[in-house]
């Protein structure tokens, strides 16, 4: 079991506070409530019955930014106060604090014997946690809080320095610089270091017990519009995209480079001849650019596979998407269908807890 120490901050209500206060919370948005949406089936994979799954109303949380004074920052983007791990009030999902506690996360003490200390002293802020390696826990947990990034830093005239690891994938610096194109990066190694962070700010999670915040889905839809204003989708996604709006989501050949799969399903091989037969283009999001994978999201009327963060990326589309993820999910995609009001099925094995279906 791992201890954690909560970082309690004082409300205040003005961008100077903030910065000269000790331990601070400046909000900047109200709760909002995430409408109802009643457009969720589970579809039995041996039965044409199906129900319907409502989504009542529900109310997000504030949000806001929390300055904390001398914050160290070290390993896979945990923070913590004297060589302890630390957690702040919603700045991360309730899990990432459940996992320090567990022990699955590493214990932190050890750590600091071996690392140099390097202390910044302009104020930077620290977005990520451990799970940033994960792309779909950074699309919705992390990359989100730069549109408080960017209110609050274009409100005081500041500089956007934010906290990365030297290992972080290239999807990390590729997607924060489409956002924010003059921000600045402060690297550190967590092989070899740990950071002091003098005035490190903390934006809130744009979610509740992963309840959307609509201004979730105002800064995707702002994203979108940069990603396509800095690339243009290839000429044969486009020629795709005009002659299939039905896609299979394929991780074959992620598979076969990892050598591994969490998502794996045993008959994916039957799924895709099925899928083919009924008109599914099979594609592997990670093998095209960003603007490719959106333009297919935008254009697609169907998008289905084995549920995981493959399927995120409906958050960015506009058009009246409809997802079908094989077995169980998590709450994620429900409360994305509940943002973006699109209709999600999910197609259940016989026993309703097995997979493959």
């Amino acid at each position: 079991m791992n201890d954690v120490v909560p970082i309690p901050t004082t409300r205040v209500y003005s961008p100077s506070d903030l910065l000269q206060r000790a331990d601070s919370y400046l909000p900047l948005h109200q709760p909002t409530t995430a409408p109802r949406n009643t457009r969720v089936w589970n579809l039995h994979a041996d039965s044409e019955d199906f129900e319907r799954v409502p989504l009542p109303p529900a109310q997000t949380a504030e949000l806001g930014v929390h300055a904390v004074r001398n914050l160290q920052v070290f390993g896979a983007h945990y923070i913590g106060r004297q060589q302890r791990h630390a957690h702040v009030e919603n700045v991360h999902a309730p899990y990432v604090v459940n996992y320090i506690k567990s022990g699955r996360f590493k214990d932190a003490k050890p750590l600091f014997g071996k690392l140099s200390r390097r202390v910044i002293a302009d104020p930077a802020f620290v977005i990520n946690s451990r799970q940033s390696r994960i792309y779909g826990h950074f699309l919705l947990e992390m990359l989100p809080k730069l549109a408080l990034v960017k209110q609050l830093t274009e409100e005081m005239a500041l500089v956007p320095r934010i906290v990365l690891e030297k290992s972080d994938p290239e999807y990390v610096p590729q997607m924060i610089r489409t956002y924010l194109p003059h921000c600045e990066f402060i690297y550190y190694d967590k092989t070899e270091e740990y950071l002091v962070v003098k005035t490190a700010l903390l934006p809130t999670a744009l979610f509740r017990n992963f309840i959307l915040h609509s201004q979730m889905g105002v800064f995707f839809r702002e994203l979108r519009h940069l990603i396509f204003s800095s690339q243009a989708p290839t000429a044969e996604t486009r020629e795709t995209v005009s002659r299939h709006n039905r896609f299979f989501v394929s991780r074959a050949v992620h598979r076969q480079n990892k050598g591994w799969d969490s998502r794996i399903m045993t008959n994916e091989d039957e799924l895709r001849d099925l899928a083919r037969a009924r008109e599914f283009h099979i594609f592997e999001p990670q093998l095209l650019p960003m603007a490719d994978q959106l333009l297919i999201f935008d254009n697609a009327s169907i998008i289905s596979r084995k549920f995981s963060s493959a399927l995120h990326n409906s958050i960015f589309a506009e058009s009246d998407l409809a997802i079908i993820a094989f077995d169980r999910m998590n709450n994620v995609q429900e409360r994305i269908a509940q943002l973006t009001g699109q209709a999600l099925i999910q197609i259940l094995p016989e026993d309703r807890l097995k997979s493959p279906v």
